[in-house]
């Protein structure tokens, strides 16, 4: 893996409805979901190790993230996506796979 890869994380911020609390989490990679065009998959978390601050939201995540291999994220849920590092490029997904069907709403009646 090159060296942008393993320096690049991204993190998301994203509304948790089970604490009903706003939450982030950082993750390595992140890509369309297999659920479908409504998630987005997160895998690769990031911790902070360090001994010396204790965080005690980013403690409770990361025993809760312990066993996840990968988190699929609702796209209503997700309120930003941010790339961290030397040369942040965004995101980029690879195709549109929505397929948004406009109907016609009722038609409004003018009082005469």
């Amino acid at each position: 893996m090159n060296d942008k890869a393993r320096t690049n994380y991204y993190r998301v911020i994203y509304k948790d409805p089970a604490k009903d609390a706003v939450r982030t989490l950082k993750a390595r990679t992140i890509r369309d979901s297999s659920l479908g065009p409504t998630f987005v998959e997160l895998s690769e978390f990031i911790f902070d190790d360090s001994k010396l601050i204790v965080n005690p939201e980013e403690e409770e995540l990361k025993e809760h993230y312990a066993n996840v291999e990968r988190l699929h994220l609702a796209i209503f849920n997700i309120l930003t996506i941010e790339e961290i590092g030397p040369n942040p490029g965004g995101l980029k997904l690879s195709t549109e796979r929505a397929n948004v069907v406009v109907l016609p709403g009722p038609n409004k009646k003018k009082d005469s």
